[in-house]
């Protein structure tokens, strides 16, 4: 009993105001924080949103026309760039500062007077091809001629008989003839052939960077630059949000914990009077 009016006596002394007030502090910490929470979901959220904005710009742009086009040639008939990200600081709203990066891309621009060359260069070697094949039958053409009329100018059922017996004599040979210039009508129908594909190409390709397509393209660009824009903001957003989060979160902690550390001195009274 002796112990226990010690005890009251000394728990007197102390107010339990102190708790109290710790209490309601934490509490309104604490309903600080859910709407803090709220607000930083939301801003991830909208990131979210912009990172697949972004991704979705990236694949409209990488499957245009214009790309799919450039994805045939060599680095002789385009140019190409990265465009870098930008590292973009910002003020938090308790005065501390952080840092987010934009996101880069490549951009290209196809070489025109390159592929135009490449058409020059293959109209001319059409022209050369086709020369080439009227050549080549010109000269098969004369070479059968030739021997017809051979056999058609003897005058005499002799002559006939002579030009006949040569006529085939020189059959072999007249094979043998005729053989490489046959040839030479195959390879020059096969360069013409080729031209006229490697030509079709590069008119295809030119069309392909150029016009509506090479207009859809910097449309294409324009958006991806938008993209990067927005999913920089909305990242910055999103950083700020969290970290006022945080700071709160470690305040509402704090300010609970310094609550559950103190004393309740009216409980710890009503104990020792029992």
């Amino acid at each position: 009993k002796a112990v226990a009016q010690a005890l009251i006596a000394e728990y007197e002394k102390y107010s339990t105001k102190d708790k109290a007030d710790a209490e309601k502090a934490a509490q309104e910490a604490n309903a600080k924080l859910t709407a803090l929470n709220q607000i930083s979901n939301e801003k991830y959220t909208a990131n979210k949103n912009a990172i697949q904005a972004f991704n979705e710009a990236n694949t409209n742009l990488n499957g245009s026309l214009y790309m799919q086009t450039i994805y045939r040639l060599t680095s002789n008939y385009y140019v190409q760039d990265f465009i870098e990200g930008e590292n973009v600081n910002y003020t938090n709203d308790d005065a501390t500062t952080g840092s987010a990066y934009s996101r880069g891309y490549y951009k290209y621009t196809a070489n025109i007077d390159a592929i135009n060359k490449e058409i020059t260069d293959q109209t001319r070697n059409l022209s050369v091809n086709k020369a080439a094949l009227a050549d080549a039958y010109k000269n098969l053409t004369k070479a059968v001629t030739d021997a017809q009329k051979k056999f058609d100018d003897a005058k005499t059922e002799v002559d006939k008989n002579t030009a006949l017996n040569e006529l085939r004599i020189a059959e072999g040979n007249l094979r043998d003839y005729v053989k490489p210039l046959e040839t030479a009508v195959e390879s020059a129908t096969t360069g013409v052939t080729n031209s006229e594909e490697n030509l079709k190409s590069w008119n295809d390709i030119l069309a392909g960077v150029s016009g509506d397509n090479a207009t859809a393209y910097a449309t294409l660009i324009t958006a991806m630059d938008n993209a990067v824009k927005a999913q920089l903001e909305t990242q910055i957003a999103y950083n700020k949000a969290s970290h006022n989060y945080s700071v709160q979160n470690s305040l509402a902690y704090t300010l609970q914990s310094i609550a559950d550390g103190l004393a309740d001195y009216d409980q710890l009274i009503l104990a020792q009077k029992q």
